[in-house]
């Protein structure tokens, strides 16, 4: 793989002061080892654990292709060759629904890692379908490199600029409805095309539909110096020998069904399962004694596949030794996160990555944002109103004090400024370090002057509030009072800004967004948000029983209308409504690890996503049928 020089080098000279060469090159030698063990996980959920073994030996059988000039020809288990003999190391592979695209470049992914030197660039494999083609390519892949694994935005950005990333890009059809709208296609191919090192347009992989591509070659040309490469459909001795390996460990009975079928028309149901896909589907639904011989009554693909897909769930809900849910319900719920991804899609996000803080949609955002206002304001609410009584304090200027802090609570909530879908986590490691104690000294003057003038402007509204408070209701103050407190106001503007600022920008570097964290489950974000929400509820409460003065009710309910504001708070508002209108259940993590396990689920990295794009796309149409 080349790392390139030339007009990129420049560019990478300015994040030398910020990650060194030798650095950059350790951090992808770590990346490398993270894209391995996730690019393994993967592999063993497309292909299954039951059939692994027989999947992986005769996967080189399988998924045979040829390239578009017939000069490269292979299996599986020689991609890595065919890669590294096209001319630019540009590759495009191109086949049918099913064919195997993605469990080839699974494959070549892991091939390049297991052959890669240190310091050389690192293959990483991406999904497609949550770019929007008017983000730079460059930006895009940066920031799918930092939420995907544990790496910071600048050494991920850095990695892409020095071209120590060899973009594994899967599913380009993914990114429009369909091939006869093949605009926001068209568009990342021209962005690709621009994506050049020091010696012409870098190393890259890129999968998509043949008839999808053939659509942005008409209009754009396609992707340059690439090596097209065409995946074959499987010929009949080929799915025949899948069927004897797959088969081989499965009872007797079930082993002469399946023959018996197979002789009755072989060659056109042969033809017919011609991919490895239908193929897997197959097996998976006609097993456990259910006769295959339904099969001979399908006219073409198209009945199979409906045949298939509609026995899929209940197959692999009767296959779980422990039946948690019954096929309605997983149909059900299955069916409702689909048609979330389709409505995630058209608002520009991924069309198959199931994020578990990302469902804000399946609520309605109507109705959720107002729960979330009303939670809030009542947390906000109920500990003003506890450090009151805990301080036996009832005077006019707290109680100015303490509404105009309430006023402006509820200006940030109904704006929402506060909310925050994205999970944060703890991380302590990062808040001792040079870079923040540098920055709280460089900016001190100028965040004194900032102070000044945002207590001048704070000040006015609530000078007025207990000036007001004061006249209707209190003694009336002295002719100084008015200027000292605002003069005072400014002041300690001036010192918070100079001052907390800092202290709080150093302590925010203690906590990140867990969802670019090393993920071992989707889960785990959440639950990382989850302790962080806890340990902030406990320093409230410790606040409020350890300062009982009306004084601190700004301070400790603005904290707490952040507590209201994480990731976790506004994931079960959204399961509960959900649960509520039986969309989800309310344990629905819970519920996708099981679907995970019955092989309909499959996880890549911190998201979910259905086994396939396939199934997805099924249970959408299905359920617009039957409405």
């Amino acid at each position: 793989m080349n790392t390139g020089s030339g007009p990129q080098t420049n560019i990478f000279n300015i994040f030398n002061n910020v990650v060194s060469p030798t650095r950059l090159e350790r951090l992808a030698d770590s990346l490398a080892d993270r894209v391995r063990a996730a690019e393994r996980s993967t592999r063993l959920g497309l292909l299954g654990v039951e059939g692994a073994a027989a999947d992986l030996s005769f996967d080189g059988k399988l998924v045979s292709f040829g390239s578009s000039t017939g000069e490269l020809r292979g299996t599986l288990d020689t991609i890595a060759d065919v890669y590294r003999a096209a001319p630019h190391q540009r590759l495009v592979i191109t086949g049918a629904a099913g064919a195997g695209k993605t469990v080839l470049t699974v494959e070549l992914t892991l091939r390049l890692l297991d052959s890669r030197s240190s310091g050389a660039a690192v293959p990483v494999r991406v999904g497609l379908s949550g770019w929007d083609p008017d983000v730079p390519f460059e930006q895009w892949l940066a920031r799918r490199i930092t939420e995907n694994y544990r790496v910071r935005r600048r050494v991920a950005k850095a990695l892409v600029t020095s071209r120590l990333i060899t973009p594994v890009l899967d599913g380009l059809d993914e990114l429009d409805i369909s091939p006869e709208h093949a605009t926001r296609a068209v568009a990342a191919v021209e962005q690709l095309n621009r994506y050049h090192d020091g010696q012409g347009p870098a190393p890259m992989v890129l999968t998509c539909r043949s008839r999808h591509y053939d659509r942005v070659v008409e209009h754009s040309g396609g992707l340059v110096n690439a090596t097209m490469v065409l995946i074959d459909t499987l010929e009949p001795q080929r799915v025949r020998e899948y069927l004897e390996a797959k088969l081989a460990y499965r009872p007797p009975a079930e082993k002469a069904a399946w023959a018996r079928v197979i002789d009755a028309d072989s060659h056109r149901l042969m033809h017919i399962l011609s991919t490895p896909w239908r193929l897997s589907l197959a097996t998976t639904v006609y097993r456990g004694g259910v006769d295959p011989a339904e099969l001979l009554t399908c006219r073409d693909e198209a009945d199979v596949d409906r045949l298939l897909l509609a026995r899929f769930i209940p197959a692999s809900v009767d296959a779980m030794p422990r039946r948690g849910y019954d096929a309605h319900r997983t149909s059900l719920w299955l069916t409702r996160l689909a048609e979330h991804l389709q409505q995630q899609f058209r608002q520009g996000g991924s069309a198959t990555d199931i994020n578990l803080h990302q469902l804000s949609s399946m609520a309605g955002t109507r109705l959720l944002n107002l729960l979330h206002y009303v939670l809030g304001v009542s947390l906000a609410e109920s500990v003003f109103l506890l450090t009151c009584l805990r301080a036996r304090s009832w005077d006019v200027r707290d109680l100015a004090l303490a509404a105009g802090a309430q006023l402006f609570i509820l200006l940030l909530l109904g704006g929402r400024c506060l909310v925050d879908e994205r999970p944060m986590e703890l991380t302590p490691g990062r808040l001792w370090t040079r870079t923040a104690s540098t920055e709280s000294r460089d900016r001190f003057g100028k965040n004194f002057v900032y102070g000044l003038a945002f207590g001048g402007f704070m000040g006015l509204p609530l000078l007025l509030v207990l000036v007001t408070a004061n006249l209707l209701l209190g003694p009336p103050p002295a002719w100084w009072f008015a200027p000292a407190l605002y003069g005072g106001g400014v002041l300690a503007g001036g010192v918070f800004f100079a001052v907390a600022i800092p202290l709080g920008a150093a302590a925010a570097r203690s906590v990140d967004f867990a969802d670019t964290a090393d993920a071992v489950r989707p889960r785990d974000p959440l639950r990382r948000d989850a302790v962080l929400t806890l340990t902030s509820l406990v320093t409230c409460v410790a606040l409020v029983v350890l300062l009982p003065y009306p004084a601190t009710a700004f301070a400790v309910s603005l904290a707490t209308v952040f507590l209201a504001s994480q990731a976790t708070v506004r994931y079960l508002l959204v399961l509960g409504v959900c649960a509520a209108r039986k969309r989800l259940p309310f344990r629905l993590a819970r519920f996708l690890d099981w679907a995970h396990h019955a092989g309909l689920l499959r996880v890549a990295g911190r998201s979910y996503q259905f086994r396939h794009i396939e199934f997805q796309r099924w249970l959408v149409t299905d359920s617009s049928e039957q409405n």
